[in-house]
């Protein structure tokens, strides 16, 4: 780039290339500093200008395809096609360049005046977010896009008592109780455990393992048995083929049935949903000395973050160093100790 002055113009003029097209201008302006800018700017605008031109269009629909398809399964895993399908109408055809952060604000906006949770529409824009991020990786983007995300409230730990499992068990129908029990023993997602399949288990090893085509992280995840959880498998031959809990011969799609409702009403217990189950379960542990590294790996959370909730409820480690020294008491401090002995 050169910056010259002409006889019969007052400005300083810039002379450039780009893309093999020369660029021949006057700046409008007399110093050469403003000239630099004005150069610098004009170049900067012509090279986007020339790179979103040769740039192949890419649509959401091929970023959807390549996303999943990079990660090795069929289709998308159940939490993200409903997220997929009410993207769907939305974004089909879109070009992925166009979606900056005020076309997804809106997008977040739509579905939020469905009446629906912030947290819903987090977790539909968190799938968002990761495919546009993967874009940048395959160069189709030259940056992601920000992403707005709704704050959330906390929420308090939604757990259940033994006593309180073994009444919900006692009142479902058996291919529901036989499900729920065997959530309350390992913990496992309500989809791991209704697509659980014989070539999963090993009986004689006591142990499970869902595949990473299945798990929500992508991840393989051991699942060790214990004893209730081997006596309901075993329970669980011949009545199916290939999956080790259904009914009436068929697979169990869904465990949001009458049957679950009413149970939870008969034993008395309010405000608990089958994914609960798991949080108990993750509850328990932590109560009963399991660290939060063990309750990581057992329940398959690839961020430790993600047990950081149970963290309150065991405090077994703490009352180990509670009492080690921490440094003398003041004289003051211990003259009031032995006053309120005293006066005890």
């Amino acid at each position: 780039m050169s910056l010259y002055q002409r006889k019969n113009s007052p400005y300083i003029w810039c002379k450039f290339t780009v893309n093999g097209k020369r660029i021949q201008q006057s700046t409008g302006v007399v110093t050469r500093k403003e000239a630099k800018e004005f150069e610098a700017k004009l170049h900067a605008e012509l090279l986007s200008q020339a790179a979103q031109v040769s740039r192949p269009v890419h649509t959401w629909n091929e970023a959807v395809v390549k996303y999943y398809k990079e990660r090795l399964v069929a289709e998308a895993p159940e939490p993200d096609r409903s997220s997929l399908k009410w993207l769907h109408p939305h974004l089909t055809g879109v070009d992925i360049a166009t979606m900056n952060r005020e076309f997804l604000s809106k997008l977040s906006d739509k579905k939020l005046a469905e009446g629906v949770k912030p947290a819903t529409v987090n977790r539909i824009m968190k799938l968002v977010r990761a495919i546009l991020h993967q874009a940048v990786i395959w160069e189709w983007l030259d940056k992601a896009p920000k992403v707005r995300m709704f704050p959330l409230p906390e929420v308090n730990l939604r757990f259940i008592t033994r006593e309180d499992a073994d009444r919900l068990v006692a009142e479902l129908p058996d291919f529901l109780a036989v499900m729920a029990e065997f959530s309350f023993q390992t913990g496992l997602r309500r989809t791991n455990v209704t697509h659980l399949k014989w070539s999963q288990v090993n009986l004689e090893k006591k142990q499970a393992w869902i595949n990473a085509s299945e798990a929500k992280k992508r991840k393989a995840i051991p699942v060790p048995l214990s004893e209730v959880a081997v006596r309901i498998i075993e329970a669980q031959k011949g009545v199916h083929d290939e999956y080790v809990f259904a009914h009436n011969g068929n697979p169990i799609v869904s465990t949001s049935r009458p049957q679950w409702y009413a149970a939870l009403k008969a034993a008395g217990i309010k405000n608990f949903r089958w994914h609960d189950i798991r949080k108990t379960w993750a509850s328990w542990h932590v109560q009963n000395g399991t660290t939060l590294l063990e309750l990581k790996e057992l329940g398959g959370w690839r961020d430790y973050r993600s047990v950081l909730v149970y963290a309150h409820l065991g405090s077994q480690h703490l009352a180990k160093i509670v009492n080690l020294p921490v440094g003398s008491a003041t004289l003051k401090a211990t003259h009031v100790a032995k006053e309120l002995e005293l006066a005890a």
